[in-house]
């Protein structure tokens, strides 16, 4: 009998688990109740989705226990974000006319949820606004985000700034996994290609309570595109010319969903010649070439989902060095001399289960980061530098819904990196291995009057270990480093009314010291660095407070913050010098940094659209010495016109938006004054309807007036050298989408 017992509640539970269900519903205009048609429906959480009929109504099959979160999205309208579970049935839902960007589901901040929703604000843009802009660095385009800039060593090279923190400060995501790429260095660029991207979102302020180290200016979160709908195939084309550097960008991909599998596939190239600044001067070795391919499978049941995805990148980024300008010929795309050679790959699996209140989340990934310094026929070897970076990441997260009110997310993390060089001149960082782990939990609360609150705590160990080696006759000692560390964050939202809501946070966040800051001592590209094995932990103890109006043809945001930096690690020259050469160490002391962030989008008729961004920025150390690679305030105003249709084109958009960027008269005690300048951009995009597909053009011209100009974060500014001049980006776009139950 007690077998019996025992195995009729083993059925019972499976039988809960694969219970499934599924929702129908309709979607209709709220100003005149007609049924809308292509309503994009998607669930992130079950990485699938699909489109409102002609009729206006929709099926989602196969719907597992629990609780998600579902999207509805049509251009020109309100999103709408909701939590369903397989026990609804039936919806009817109407949606309202919006000439602004409404709230999108992140899934930055621990769970998807609406942007509302969050105690700690992250902003996204998605794949149109990442490839219409006409920037050629995924960073500059993401530096269009008030509070974010960009370091840079012309096109190729460049490195995140959020709120005044960068390098190591900064942590940056590929499809949720940490990028480990040598971060320390402003030479030492990112390695992850636009294409394929669905969309970026951007946490600015500490996110060590989900995170980990280095998540202390902010996150990047880029995410790869999602599947096609069920029964679906998707293909593109795109490609990209570029006048000032006479580029060429290409990529294609394609992507499909037949019932419970679907995959993709995306390759894509780039290729740029040194580029030329607004006072007509080539700047030399500043050419970039990569080329990269992604692939993603998934299989999607009621008991959980499975995704496989991979990532290889491989860019040559020349270098404009003070060696190099006079060895390298103008107007040619191969990288001969004097260039990094870099390679990045991910392998990564994300699989969820799903069981009756809780989800479970297991996810591991490899990722090897390869990079080679290239010299010339003048240094003792071409190879200068090759080390090769690889990091084993294991996440195990349990998301258990306590009630509809309650959720609590605990988890654990681990990350082993080793880091191994071969027999160069150069050995910027030794060999070395590391390992960290963590544990977490977060609560989140969500009630019916619009109060969201969020609180949590995580604790971390790492270890570093560097044997004893030798390097060109240089001895380097033995370090074994340990640091423990614990987070903590509590924050909520607050509705003051329908459209206006309130936003606060408190949180803290730490960096440990990286390898590169305990252990070099040498010449690291024109200056000599010397680490300091006595560094202690970072910390951060950040307050954000912001405000946000959120209508249908308005929106205004506005963000305060101040950042306490305790044991703030820096790079300083010192009075020291080894060989004629100046002696930079690394140091610590308190510092603060404090700003305000404003946006504003207005639409006071359907066809048109002003936007305005500004952002100010405080940074000082305790000693009263400047913070460096603090940007320029820059004030941004722009205006969109738009028409669905005139004559044959669809979907046309004609938009004008300008930079002035504010003196940067604040330097640290390396860098120089920055003057101001101002920017003019315009550009246009338009669809053309084919009979089974339809051909998307668009034409960007940045810095239209041919500006002369510097910004305070090129690192370029030191050799004299302007930011690039007029540039007019030609883009095509072709998208095949192939619907098979109609085949």
């Amino acid at each position: 009998m007690k077998r019996v017992l025992v195995l009729l509640a083993i059925i019972s539970f499976y039988t809960n688990i694969m219970a499934q269900s599924k929702i129908i519903g309709k979607i209709s205009d709220i100003s005149d109740n007609k049924p809308m048609a292509g309503v994009s429906i998607y669930l992130p959480e079950l990485n699938t989705g699909t489109y409102s009929n002609t009729e206006g109504n929709f099926e989602l099959k196969k719907i597992p226990q629990g609780y998600f979160t579902v999207q509805f999205t049509f251009i020109g309208y309100e999103s709408i974000v909701l939590q369903i579970s397989n026990a609804t049935q039936n919806l009817s839902l109407q949606m309202t006319p919006s000439e602004v960007k409404s709230p999108e589901v992140v899934i930055t901040a621990g769970k998807y949820s609406s942007q509302h929703e969050n105690a700690i604000q992250i902003m996204a843009i998605n794949k149109e606004e990442i490839l219409d802009d006409g920037a050629i660095s995924l960073m500059e385009k993401l530096s269009n985000i008030p509070g974010v800039d960009m370091i840079s060593k012309g096109n190729g090279i460049t490195k995140p700034v959020i709120r005044g923190l960068s390098m190591t400060n900064i942590l940056m995501l590929n499809n949720g996994i940490r990028m480990e790429n040598y971060q320390f260095s402003a030479n030492h660029p990112f390695v992850i290609e636009e294409y394929g991207i669905e969309r970026i979102e951007v946490i600015k302020g500490p996110a060590s309570l989900l995170y980990g180290s280095d998540a202390v200016g902010g996150v990047i979160n880029v995410l790869p595109e999602k599947a096609a709908a069920r029964n679906q195939i998707l293909s593109d084309y795109n490609m990209q010319y570029h006048s000032n550097t006479q580029a060429y960008n290409t990529s294609a991909g394609i992507r499909g969903t037949i019932e419970d599998f679907s995959a993709g596939i995306r390759i894509g190239a780039k290729s740029h010649l040194d580029y030329t600044t607004g006072n007509a001067i080539v700047v030399p070795n500043s050419r970039l070439n990569s080329n990269n391919i992604k692939a993603q499978i998934a299989w999607n049941k009621t008991f959980g989902n499975f995704r496989f995805y991979f990532d290889q990148t491989n860019m040559k980024l020349g270098l404009t060095l003070a060696q190099s300008i006079a060895l390298n010929p103008e107007n040619i795309r191969k990288n001969e001399i004097w260039y990094q050679d870099l390679n990045n790959m991910l392998i990564a699996s994300n699989n969820t289960f799903f069981m009756q209140n809780s989800k479970v989340v297991f996810n591991i990934a490899y990722m090897s980061n390869h990079r080679k310094l290239k010299g010339s026929d003048l240094t003792p070897v071409f190879t200068l530098a090759d080390m090769k970076l690889s990091t084993f990441t294991s996440e195990l997260k349990s998301i258990y819904t306590i009630s509809k009110k309650f959720e609590l997310s605990t988890g654990a993390q681990g990350f082993i990196k080793t880091n191994k060089n071969k027999e160069v001149p150069q050995m910027v960082v030794p060999n070395y291995s590391s390992i960290e782990i963590s544990g977490f939990s977060l609560l989140q609360y969500g009630d019916e009057q619009n109060l969201n609150l969020q609180t949590g705590l995580r604790y971390d160990y790492k270890r570093i270990d560097v044997p004893e080696q030798t390097h060109l006759d240089k001895a380097i000692p033995e370090l074994h480093k340990t640091y423990q560390n614990l987070s903590y964050s509590i924050g909520g939202t607050y509705h003051l009314a329908k459209y206006l809501l309130l936003r606060g946070n408190f949180a803290s966040a730490y960096r440990n010291p990286n390898e590169a800051e305990l252990t070099q001592n040498g010449i690291h590209g024109t200056r000599y660095e010397q680490g300091n094995a006595d560094l202690i932990s970072q910390k951060s103890y950040e307050t954000d407070l912001s405000i946000h109006y959120h209508r249908n043809k308005m929106s205004v945001d506005i963000a305060l913050f101040n950042n306490e930096l305790r044991n703030y690690i820096f790079i300083s020259p010192s009075s020291d010098s080894i060989n004629g050469n100046v002696v930079y160490k690394y140091m610590q002391q308190n510092a603060n940094i404090k700003g305000t962030e404003l946006m504003v989008e207005f639409a006071p008729a359907n066809f048109v659209h002003f936007a305005l961004n500004y952002d100010y920025l405080y940074a000082k150390q305790a000693d009263g010495k400047n913070l460096p690679f603090i940007p320029h305030s820059k004030f941004k105003p722009g205006i969109t016109l738009k028409y669905k249709q005139l004559g044959k084109l669809h979907n046309l958009k004609f938009s004008i938006s300008s930079v002035y960027a504010f003196a940067q008269n604040s330097p640290a005690s390396y860098e120089t004054p920055t003057a101001a300048y101002f920017l003019l951009n315009t550009g246009s995009e338009f669809s053309i309807h084919l009979k089974n597909s339809k051909l998307q053009l668009s034409i960007q011209i940045n810095n239209l007036l041919d500006e002369a100009y510097t910004d305070h974060l090129s690192t370029l500014k030191e050799l004299n050298y302007l930011n690039m001049g007029r540039n007019i980006v030609t883009a095509i776009k072709i998208p095949v989408n192939i619907d098979l139950k109609t085949l």
